[in-house]
């Protein structure tokens, strides 16, 4: 790596820092009340990433957690299933293995996951139809869980996925029309060092933070069950551990939380 390389990688992690630190200095801290749960989560590890420290709790506390896992993981490599020698109904089982076993970990059962199984990085290119079949089938999954609260990502958290995540999410509930606060978690916009200065710069009404400390280890034990995300014998190498530290040794989780519009 260049010095120029090592310089900006400095100046990236000590951005970070200092806009998590204001944050979380704006931040209220506070605990979800009780009641069933519902997380859409974009992609398989998004759910353990932003929020695996409220599943936990929630669980711990004897609270129903539901998990909505909106694409097939397909895409988790760049280049997306090409990246790969693995076929991709392969990687997708794979994905939805791992997403099982973590949600296991943080004490969520097999029958309170659905995968929706939309492409993976294709989410925001639904034509007319298919959206609306897609807000159909999240508003009937709102319904039957009639949750107290819903986790979504935030509506500008960078990826294309987790962007048209909230959005669905958003024209589910406007659909069903009852009243259901959305915690708004992050995922991209924790790493993503323009975005976090542009996050800080617009202001953060209804910042929440969660301390996560009693889970931690749960949350980190979650996470290392995405494998596929850099082990080397799924063809490539990455380094998530090093990103993982971005979330894991940080003892609380930061949300946006939003009523209804």
């Amino acid at each position: 790596m260049s010095v120029t390389a090592n310089v900006k990688k400095l100046t990236d992690h000590g951005v970070r820092r200092i806009v998590r630190r204001n944050l979380r200095r704006h931040s209220e801290l506070t605990t979800l009340p009780a009641g069933p749960l519902l997380v859409f989560s974009p992609h398989q590890d998004d759910e353990s990433l932003g929020c695996g420290g409220v599943i936990a709790l929630k669980r711990r506390a004897g609270d129903s957690v539901h998990v909505v896992f909106v694409t097939d993981g397909s895409a988790c490599y760049d280049g997306g299933p090409a990246a790969t020698a693995l076929p991709t109904e392969e990687l997708i089982r794979i994905r939805q293995d791992e997403a099982i076993a973590a949600l296991a970990t943080l004490g969520v059962e097999r029958d309170m996951i659905t995968f929706l199984d939309h492409v993976d990085s294709q989410l925001d290119r639904l034509d007319s139809a298919a959206w609306q079949h897609a807000v159909s089938a999240i508003e009937s999954i709102i319904r039957t869980v009639d949750p107290a609260q819903i986790l979504a990502p935030h509506p500008a958290d960078v990826h294309s996925d987790h962007i048209a995540t909230s959005k669905l999410v958003r024209a589910a509930l406007d659909s069903w029309g009852r009243s259901v606060d959305v915690w708004q978690y992050l995922v991209w916009s924790l790493w993503k060092v323009e975005h976090l200065a542009d996050f800080r710069a617009a202001g953060t009404p209804g910042l929440r933070r969660v301390d996560i400390t009693p889970v931690r280890a749960l949350k980190k034990e979650a996470l290392m069950h995405y494998r596929s995300q850099f082990e080397p014998e799924l063809d490539r190498p990455r380094p998530v551990p090093k990103l993982l530290r971005n979330y894991v040794d940080i003892p609380y989780e930061l949300y946006v939380v939003s009523g209804p519009d």
